[in-house]
């Protein structure tokens, strides 16, 4: 299978008209029953290639609902943040999933899910997959020695492993990380590390670990990319075989992609704006940016920055690049105005997460709260309290796409068992 097959995604000259074999051609209805109890791994790698029907069936929210009831997974947010000298770990599901102990549709699977089977209690999530596999980076914190400690995990299994140390950068502050999962049987992953180089700070180192080779290794062209090219704290957007980062270079904002395979980087221009959100971002706090997965297409939200939410909040404004692999495009796709939902107003101010295609939703967070607002119509549908303490002072806060099977796998050589 090509590597692109392993990455789950159709283009239109993925696949010929194969074979000789025969074709058995079932209704639409008795298809869909059938997809829904396919296993979550099988779904996103290989059946998303059979067709482009196929492929828009696995972003479609009804059908997602439908499946993570069904099938043995799990579908959420890792929430984290940094109080009291310490980091604070939460897990909050989207929707209710079906669980290995439970065949219920109302089951929930969030009580199982949690960081807390790790070897270390303050620990920070770097970076997570967005696989079946549902494997997280965590980092120890840094000790009297500036040492730190580097973990890969799954916690749908309670399975965990300790990663070597990558050799070069010195600041970890500064370091970002993607983990994308290239092969699920045999278990074959890979992560991307950028930080700056000495205290020079002249280039971005860039690292790349093989769970193949169990080893760490500097890309070697990568000196090219200027140490004043800084990455967005926002999670990266994995697609097409590459990692996108938001990346500002002085005043200017661009998309940084870095090809896994090809192992070569490029920038990506946004999308245009107008001249009425060139005002508004004079007139306001600026243009917020975030990068999302929207429906399988690369997608950018903008919206003006607010220090509270108003009556009617902010528009927002949706742009999609339809064919990433051919041209360069973006399309408008949308622009709606979010409605406050009642009796929720917040000292905190608000900042979009991303695209929450469970739920058809735009995510939303004031750091106390999610908010899901629908696609179509910019009302709020869902609104969770998610308990942090906010009334203390938060120095980091961070929150992570999550999905997972609960297929347990072999993440390395020197893995911990289960619980």
């Amino acid at each position: 299978m090509k590597e692109e097959e392993e990455q789950g995604e159709y283009s239109s000259n993925s696949r010929s008209s194969s074979s000789s074999s025969p074709t058995i051609i079932l209704r639409g209805e008795i298809l869909y029953e059938i997809l829904t109890f396919v296993a979550l791994d099988d779904l996103l790698r290989r059946c998303r290639w059979v067709s482009r029907d196929w492929n828009a069936l696995t972003y479609d929210s009804s059908f997602r609902c439908l499946h993570y009831q069904r099938t043995p997974s799990a579908s959420g947010y890792f929430i984290q943040y940094h109080m009291k000298n310490r980091f604070h770990t939460s897990f909050v599901r989207s929707i209710n999933a079906s669980s290995p102990s439970s065949s219920s549709s109302s089951s929930s699977s969030s009580s199982s899910i949690s960081l807390d089977f790790m070897p270390e209690i303050d620990l920070w999530i770097s970076t997570s997959s967005y696989h079946a596999q549902g494997l997280i980076c965590c980092t120890s914190t840094l000790d009297i020695m500036r040492t730190k400690r580097y973990y890969v995990c799954k916690p749908a299994t309670r399975q965990w492993t300790e990663i070597p140390k990558p050799t070069n950068g010195y600041d970890y502050d500064s370091e970002r990380m993607g983990l994308v999962v290239v092969k699920s049987n045999p278990l074959h992953y890979k992560i991307v590390r950028f930080t700056p180089s000495d205290y020079r700070g002249d280039f971005q180192y860039c690292e790349i670990f093989d769970s193949m080779n169990w080893a760490w290794r500097t890309h070697s062209e990568f000196k090219w990319l200027p140490y004043t090219v800084h990455f967005d704290l926002k999670p990266e957007v994995y697609m097409h075989g590459s990692l996108h980062w938001l990346t500002s270079f002085g005043k200017e904002i661009q998309i940084f992609a870095f090809d896994l395979y090809k192992e070569n980087w490029r920038f990506i221009m946004l999308p245009p704006q107008s001249e009425e959100e060139e005002v508004e971002a004079i007139n306001w706090y600026g243009i917020d940016k975030t990068l999302v997965n929207c429906d399988g297409h690369l997608g950018v939200i903008y919206t003006h920055k607010l220090n509270r939410m108003d009556e009617v909040w902010s528009w927002i404004e949706l742009w999609v690049m339809e064919d990433y692999l051919k041209a360069e495009k973006w399309k408008k796709k949308y622009r709606l105005s979010l409605k406050q939902p009642e009796g929720n107003v917040s000292r905190h101010g608000y900042s979009i997460l991303g695209m929450d295609t469970l739920m058809d939703s735009i995510l939303v967070t004031n750091f106390d709260k999610f908010i899901w607002y629908n696609c179509s119509t910019g009302v709020p549908t869902k609104v969770m309290n998610l308990g942090n303490p906010m009334e203390s002072i938060c120095l980091e806060f961070s929150i992570h796409p999550f999905i997972s099977d609960y297929v347990p796998c072999n993440l390395g050589p020197k893995e911990n068992p289960k619980e």
